[in-house]
């Protein structure tokens, strides 16, 4: 009788390892494709992210999206410009923040591609601001195209465009 029992015991204990085998192994694959997700698809999330941090005005989060060397080109109003690296990039983002407050960003239109090891999202940019030293409320329509490559710090931007299309003054 009680070989019996663990003989059951055993077949159970192994059915168990088996089942949790079996699970860990599906989870586990399930994670790698998660780890290999197709470049446009991060590029994506990585733009929905770098929207929200302007929103939220968290350049410390935004910053930490860019490549070293990446290279911002404005067009458009008083900040038009091409901003070269780090430092410069982060200088641009402290003069947009301390002399506008934004109120909302919208992105619509959002489109993203992969060509030749490089994923470029496109979009219609919506941002309303109010400028800090008049305090006049102003929409910003823009076509904003981020340029992203791998690294070994993930998925980076490498180019941006901030390219304003129109701005309204708000009553």
């Amino acid at each position: 009788m009680v070989d019996a029992r663990r003989g059951a015991y055993v077949v159970i204990v192994v059915s168990l390892l088996g089942l949790l085998a079996y699970s860990l192994g599906g989870f586990l694959a399930g994670y790698a494709q998660l780890s290999e997700e197709p470049l446009r698809e991060a590029a994506r999330r990585e733009a929905l992210l770098h929207w929200m941090y302007i929103a939220g005005e968290d350049k410390d989060r935004l910053i930490m999206q860019y490549r070293e060397d990446a290279v911002l080109y404005w067009i458009g109003g008083p900040l038009t410009g091409v901003y070269k690296g780090l430092d410069n990039i982060s200088a641009l983002w402290d003069r947009f923040f301390n002399g506008n407050e934004d109120e909302h960003v919208r992105a619509t239109n959002v489109r993203a591609l992969e060509i030749q090891g490089k994923a470029y999202v496109i979009a219609d940019v919506s941002l309303i601001t109010t400028r800090a030293q008049t305090g006049e409320r102003i929409l910003l329509d823009l076509t904003y195209i981020l340029v992203f490559v791998e690294s070994d710090r993930g998925v980076l931007i490498e180019e941006e465009w901030w390219i304003i299309d129109s701005a309204t003054k708000l009553g």
